[in-house]
């Protein structure tokens, strides 16, 4: 299924394109790729983000996904939005995505017991996802097609139960502890828009 949504967020913007190429519209499709790097207390991980969306005027607004592996990792799906001050030539503009970080374990928390019975170890949830901040579009040709630079501020919550049995002496008794994440990061990244 990830696999699937993210061919169609690379193949989705070929055909777009194209076709909005022969259109003189107001409205256009939009499609950004940035890779950079997320920042915190803790360390620097690398980071990778598609938007997809359209273009008004001044206004972009879109679906976007991206691969966070600060902490634990998760990707999360969100809804875009930003305004550029001057959207037909190089300028500066800010943004604010919003949406839900959905965690995609690798194995550092078990979901079942490896046990006869398969009993529930961890459940991961999905948590909060934001991120606001101001970048520069470097745009290079008529299409405003432009190289992007932008920087943030990031939050992200994580949280997971964690079902523990204890043995008293007499009988076994299973115990639910809930954990629960919050990341607060600095963000960079550099890509393009088509």
């Amino acid at each position: 299924m990830k696999t699937i949504i993210i061919l169609l967020l690379v193949v989705l913007p070929v055909v777009l394109t194209a076709q909005s190429n022969k259109q003189k519209e107001k409205i256009h499709y939009t499609s950004s790729y940035r890779l950079g790097i997320i920042a915190g207390k803790a360390y620097t991980t690398f980071t990778a983000q598609i938007i997809q969306g359209i273009r008004y005027k001044n206004f972009q607004t879109g679906i976007g996904v991206s691969l966070d592996p600060y902490g634990f990792r998760t990707i999360p799906v969100f809804g875009h939005f930003s305004y550029a001050l001057h959207p037909e030539k190089s300028s500066v503009y800010v943004y604010g995505d919003a949406g839900m970080s959905i965690p995609w374990n690798n194995g550092a928390l078990p979901e079942k017991y490896d046990n006869s019975t398969h009993d529930e170890w961890h459940k991961l949830f999905p948590g909060f996802y934001g991120e606001a901040g101001i970048g520069y579009n470097m745009v290079f040709n008529k299409k405003r097609n432009a190289v992007t630079i932008n920087s943030g501020y990031s939050y992200k919550r994580f949280k997971y139960d964690e079902h523990v049995y204890i043995w008293n002496g007499f009988e076994t008794a299973q115990q639910k502890d809930r954990y629960i994440f919050d990341y607060r990061r600095l963000t960079f990244r550099l890509g393009f828009s088509l």
